[in-house]
């Protein structure tokens, strides 16, 4: 196979780099220079980043690429533990998969700042799209929605005395503290121990699988999945690897906030909004192609008109209307991208800080917590030696200028002050922003994901994707082929063990409960269940009549029709071409042409090459003919797109089974634009792109 590599390396055109600052650096002497872990040369300034932790020995057969070694990609993938030293498989896992779901648009930044991690969001008046507010929403699930239920939960189980002793002694040191008019520094001290020692958290503050945890009583409670299957999700559900269980309740979760928003709109309840004939959905079924479906603010827009056209009092509800809709609406799209960004900032903050506590390879964690404890240090010893009494003054003073001191505020946003300040200190907006001081050099999920993922390159081992979750039915605890539970109940603390008992046994009785067997059934079932079978099967038959639509423009020569042909597969396929697909070779179409993308270190540069395949169309033939090739560190934007939107995934999946395959657009520095599409493996296609040259990116 590396003679196949050879030759297609041959065949390329020769294509010159288009920065001239890299014109005259080769590959190998990049490999030199730039450290992986130091994000290529700026980053190395950062007190907080480590040396290169060493990564596990793959294989160097399958790639297709000459030293290029596959660390778990194969058919049957043989995942060293752990590919990365230092850190462990399944929390890598955790990062990609979260990576892959939350970063949809790179763009290249010029003119990097020295010493500042890259992958940060650009705020942009055209960023917001529905994928990237369902990440977002996702996201905060993920952090803030589950980090406070862990933080309540905790003090339940403290204010509960179940574990007796240690919340005696977290009694005794608060009262003792107010007795001794110590409370505020007592409480600095804590967090400050917290920040440096990572072991006395363990001791102060035990893990707990946290669906097992009430958190009104801080007792045991059975988890509302019915089990205990996962530490750290909600609900306890069962999980393959860990973090699967949490990442479902969060796409739940935004499910269930679409559903009320679309039942508030239409005014029905979510569970009864149901096509009411086989009409309908064929309706939907044919306007599968995201310009045909409608949109959401159009249906409510029809659902105002018929509400309007309804009252008695038409012509001054259409006025009222009219001057009440376009303003609200107007400020809440105007808003949404300042919510969004304020949303990210948030989630930044908290990921950086909890990076910053326990963080991982490549990072260390010392120069970080020392530099999130220093400022808790200061307060504890200004809050020694102020009394209390000033401490109050204070509060109530800034509380009173912030409500009452408006024309302070007025004659401070003066022009000429703001530019004295530009002149003294250029970069005092910037200060203002906690992550460019404290939490300088603490990444983000994201930027720690880039990192570990430049590392596989630089060290031209990639690091193989997260594997694939077996599908199981909720309530299939007894099926063989359900993976183990990560979670037991033995995980909670010895002193619920008697709690543990008691509810195994309840379970047991209600478990052991005859059924009645003159219950009445409910005579809706199998009606539901007969017209949903009809309306699926109606529905099918659309999508087969569009998508054969669009074959036949194919073929005729339209260029739209071509770019959407081979993109919805059986899930059987897609799941068989993922198994042979990279890390090297990625089979996807290019103008309808079927073909396989090769990237390629061991040129003088490192590029990427799409190339037709042979007349047996498989991916151990070599290429016949080189389409286009493409240096990667020219590319200045990266972007996935969708076969289908989301609407359009929706039915297809859900009418016929089968998969949209997305695609992934590249434009080099010269606005040149690659579509590629039907990419089995669009995801870790894009994730080496964006880890192999020496950009700095910006999420957009």
């Amino acid at each position: 196979m590396a003679s196949n590599t050879d030759n297609l390396m041959k065949s390329l055109p020769p294509t010159p780099s288009l920065d001239s600052d890299d014109s005259h650096t080769t590959f190998e002497d990049q490999r030199a220079i730039l450290k992986p872990t130091k994000h290529h040369v700026r980053v190395s300034e950062l007190p907080t980043v480590a040396e290169p932790p060493a990564l596990a020995t793959g294989d160097r057969e399958r790639p297709k690429d000459p030293e290029t070694e596959d660390l778990g990609w194969s058919e049957n993938p043989k995942v060293p533990v752990p590919v990365v030293q230092g850190l462990d498989n399944e929390h890598l896992w955790i990062l990609v998969r979260r990576f892959n779901k939350q970063v949809f648009h790179f763009r290249r930044i010029s003119n990097p700042p020295p010493g500042v991690l890259d992958c940060t969001s650009a705020i942009t008046s055209d960023s917001y799209s529905p994928d990237k507010l369902r990440s977002a929403l996702e996201r905060l699930y993920l952090t803030i929605i589950v980090g406070a239920a862990t933080a309540l939960k905790h003090i339940a189980r403290i204010r509960s005395w179940t574990e007796a002793s240690r919340t005696a002694w977290f009694c005794i040191a608060y009262f003792l503290a107010w007795y001794k008019d110590m409370l505020t520094p007592a409480l600095f001290s804590l967090f400050l121990m917290l920040v440096v020692s990572p072991a006395s958290r363990l001791v102060l503050f035990p893990p707990a699988p946290l669906a097992a945890i009430n958190i009104s009583t801080g007792g045991v409670t059975k988890p509302s999945a019915g089990h205990l299957g996962s530490k750290d999700s909600m609900t306890g559900a069962q999980e393959q690897f860990r973090g699967e269980a949490v990442e479902k309740e969060a796409d739940h979760f935004v499910t269930g906030l679409s559903t009320i928003a679309v039942s508030v709109a239409v005014g029905k309840e979510g569970e009864g909004a149901s096509p009411t004939s086989p009409e309908d959905e064929v309706n939907v079924s044919e306007e599968i192609m995201d310009a045909k479906v409608p949109n959401i603010a159009d249906v409510a827009s029809a659902v105002d008109a018929q509400r309007a056209a309804s009252t008695v009092d038409k012509k001054s509800e259409d006025i009222t209307s009219k001057q009440a809709a376009a303003p609200v609406q107007q400020t809440m799209w105007d808003n949404l991208g300042i919510i969004m960004s304020a949303l990210t900032a948030i989630m930044d903050v908290w990921e950086m800080i909890g990076n910053a506590l326990a963080s991982s390879p490549p990072f260390r964690s010392i120069p970080m917590r020392a530099r999130v404890g220093s400022p808790i240090a200061l307060l504890l010893l200004v809050s020694l030696v102020l009394p209390e009494y000033w401490v109050y003054k204070g509060i109530t003073l800034g509380s009173g200028l912030a409500f009452f001191g408006q024309p302070i505020y007025d004659k401070l946003a003066q022009k000429h002050i703001l530019r004295y300040l530009d002149q003294l200190i250029p970069q005092w907006r910037r200060y203002l922003d906690i992550r460019n001081t404290i939490l300088l050099g603490a990444p983000t999920d994201n930027q720690l994901t880039l990192t570990l993922l430049r590392l596989g390159e630089t060290n031209k081992s990639p690091l193989p994707p997260p594997p694939a979750t077996l599908a199981t039915e909720e309530n299939s605890d007894n099926d063989s082929s359900s993976p183990p539970p990560t979670a037991h109940p033995d995980d909670l603390p010895p002193e619920y063990s008697e709690q543990v008992q008691e509810i195994h046994s309840a379970s047991q009785n209600s478990t052991e409960e005859p059924e009645d067997e003159n219950s009445p059934k409910s005579p809706h079932k199998s009606k539901g269940s007969k017209l949903l079978n009809l309306v699926k099967g109606t529905t099918k038959a659309g999508v087969d009549g569009v998508l054969g639509l669009e074959k036949a423009k194919a073929v005729a020569g339209s260029k739209q029709a071509k770019s959407k042909t081979g993109i919805v597969q059986p899930v059987e396929v897609v799941e068989q071409a993922q198994r042979e697909d990279g890390p090297s070779v990625f089979r996807g179409k290019w103008k309808g042409k079927q073909g396989v993308l090769t990237v390629s270190t061991t040129a003088t540069q490192p590029l990427v090459a799409f190339s037709k395949l042979g007349r047996k169309k498989e991916m151990d033939s070599p290429a016949e003919t080189v389409i286009w090739s493409l240096l990667i560190n020219d590319i200045a934007e990266v972007r996935k797109v969708g076969g289908f939107g989301w609407k359009g995934k929706m039915i297809v999946g859900w009418s016929t089974g089968d998969q949209v395959i997305d695609g992934l657009e590249i434009i080099d520095m010269k606005g040149n634009v690659y579509l590629i599409t039907a990419l089995p493996r669009r995801d870790e296609l894009f994730n080496r792109l964006v880890s192999i040259g020496n950009q700095r990116w910006e999420s957009c």
